[in-house]
């Protein structure tokens, strides 16, 4: 016990008295790794719970002057480089990317399947 104690310490933690105490109990075998899983599922679930709910209830969507400003920043960006993307389909791409309605990885794939075609 001493050793899982001072292990945490170092690493910068205090272990609770309820940490140790489930620790001790799983290296005297009276619990599992699961059962002790177990418990601080129990122990916690609400509070995530309640995190889960009061994200969800949270439009994280950013608005349409948002949008413009990420896609600006974008175009100056690649201007910087020396690059332009005026390409219409990759154009929708990037503004749905800004918009969060698609992931940057999808986008991309959807990019070079449009370039592809062409």
């Amino acid at each position: 016990m001493a050793l899982i104690i001072k292990s945490h310490e170092l690493g910068g933690n205090r272990l609770s008295s309820d940490a140790v105490d489930r620790a001790r109990r799983i290296l005297e075998g009276k619990i599992t790794g699961a059962q002790a899983r177990a418990e601080l599922d129990a122990k916690y679930r609400s509070e995530t719970a309640v995190i889960d709910e009061v994200l969800s209830a949270i439009d994280f969507a950013p608005d349409a002057a948002e949008v413009d400003r990420r896609v600006q920043f974008a175009d100056a960006a690649l201007a910087l480089a020396g690059h332009e993307v005026t390409d219409p389909t990759l154009r929708a791409l990037s503004r749905r990317v800004a918009a969060g309605t698609m992931s940057a990885d999808d986008a991309i794939a959807a990019g070079i399947a449009h370039l592809d075609a062409q």
